[in-house]
């Protein structure tokens, strides 16, 4: 009997001492410049300015760092373009910024689930793991084309088709004898690319240059299995591949 006493008091207090220790476990702080007085903002105590998703957001920066710290912000606002302050990027510090359409906050060029979470909520904090990295990613080489009416589109050298994605949101294309850019945008395993410019060379008749960026322009998905990277068209029309 004294036994199973033992036994059953020992298995309690082994609980409850797991317990205690998981909910008290530490939680990465904070970069020291940054706080946040509620979920859904980040302030930064250096700057006196606090952000939401969207921005630089005067009213929390009056609620939280006082009335005067909110005039000086609207100030600053007022002297700044529209563009800049309510762009793609927004930086929250000398190494620490989020992107808008990504809803994703980076530290030292890297996602940063803590501060992702913080802003846009868990669901965008759990997406950190599943996404290309831009400042990580190397160039990507495309490799084929498989389309599904059974047809292939293979460059003739990879390494006149490429893609590079930046830490800024912003791709770089090479298409055959032509420079392209614009825009990306990471949900989970969705991927977005935008063109916004190219240059308007003319290359040999056996280029692929045209149908090369027409496909980027119709990405809907990803998946990175080592070194290659496989971007899907969607509506089960065609798969592009990538090799770094």
């Amino acid at each position: 009997m004294f036994r199973e006493h033992f036994e059953r008091n020992f298995l309690f207090w082994g609980i409850l001492l797991t317990f205690f220790f998981l909910s008290t476990s530490p939680v990465l702080p904070l970069p020291e410049e940054l706080s946040s007085p509620e979920q859904g903002v980040l302030c930064n105590l250096n700057e006196q300015i606090c952000y939401d998703k969207y921005g630089p957001s005067i009213a929390f920066t009056e609620m939280f760092l006082g009335e005067d710290a909110g005039k000086s912000l609207l100030g600053r606002l007022r002297n700044r373009a529209a563009e800049e302050i309510f762009g793609y990027r927004v930086d929250l510090s000398s190494h620490i910024y989020f992107l808008k359409m990504e809803e994703t906050c980076f530290r030292n060029g890297e996602g940063d689930r803590e501060l992702t979470e913080i802003l846009f909520g868990k669901d965008a904090g759990e997406r950190i793991n599943s996404k290309i990295t831009p400042e990580k990613e190397s160039l990507w080489k495309w490799q084929e084309t498989i389309y599904y009416n059974e047809d292939k589109g293979v460059p003739g050298d990879p390494e006149n088709y490429t893609l590079r994605f930046l830490s800024d949101g912003s791709i770089k294309i090479k298409a055959d004898c032509n420079n392209a850019g614009g825009i990306f945008t990471v949900r989970g395993n969705r991927l977005e690319i935008v063109i916004t410019h190219s240059t308007l060379a003319w290359c040999l008749s056996q280029s692929l240059y045209d149908k090369f960026l027409k496909d980027l322009s119709e990405v809907k998905a990803f998946d990175i299995e080592g070194s290659y990277l496989y971007l899907d068209l969607g509506d089960n029309s065609a798969v592009m591949k990538f090799k770094r």
